[in-house]
């Protein structure tokens, strides 16, 4: 009698956590229509799907794979059409012009300079592209100064020989119409000259006068 006390106590737990629980929901699925669960649900109705099944299964695999692409692996005509296509392994040499600045304001170096004939300590060679290595960049005085505001600075790079003597022509040559001291910084083991200001088309212009 104990034993079948407990036995019918224990089905009794059970009926009752499982009348607790929650019904299993029921999921839709996409391109489904689930009758009862949602009335209204549109159905999606796709006609490319309605004419590939009317097809055959020959029509839809059969010619296509049994068909190979036939081609013919040729280099007869590489050097005309694919050589000119591909990039150089050096930057070409610049078109010659009648006359000289470009109308760009471009020029090329002087022969002297080529030669190391200017009678200047320094040389400032030009880049790959054939250009005067001149450049602006900005810095976050606040970062640097502790001062706000933005330092503007103009950088001659690809510089050889006496680093110097170069800061001392610019500095001469810029200090005059500056307002106060001229500030520049040399960098002799990189070749770099730093100078406060934006006066990159006046040093560019000294250099080219200069043959560089």
């Amino acid at each position: 009698r104990r034993a079948s006390a407990a036995l019918l106590r224990q089905l009794h737990r059970a009926g009752c956590a499982a009348s607790q629980q929650p019904p299993p929901r029921r999921m839709a699925h996409i391109g489904q229509n689930p009758i009862g669960l949602f009335p209204n649900f549109p159905s999606v109705k796709n006609p490319w799907v309605e004419d590939l099944q009317q097809l055959g299964e020959q029509q839809q695999f059969g010619p296509a794979r049994s068909v190979p692409v036939e081609f013919e692996a040729s280099s007869e005509d590489f050097e005309a059409f694919v050589t000119p296509l591909l990039a150089a392994d050096t930057v070409p040499e610049p078109p010659r012009h009648a006359s000289y600045p470009t109308p760009s304001g471009w020029s090329p170096p002087s022969p002297d300079a080529l030669a190391g004939r200017t009678g200047r300590p320094y040389a400032v060679l030009r880049t790959r592209n054939h250009m005067l290595p001149i450049y602006y960049a900005e810095t976050d005085r606040r970062r640097t100064e502790n001062v706000p505001g933005t330092r503007r600075m103009t950088i001659v790079k690809r510089i050889q020989g006496d680093t110097a003597a170069l800061a001392h022509d610019l500095r001469r040559l810029l200090e005059p119409d500056n307002d106060g001291p001229l500030f520049v910084q040399v960098d002799d083991v990189s070749g770099t000259i730093r100078i406060v200001g934006q006066h990159e088309q006046r040093v560019a212009k000294f250099l080219m006068d200069c043959g560089f």
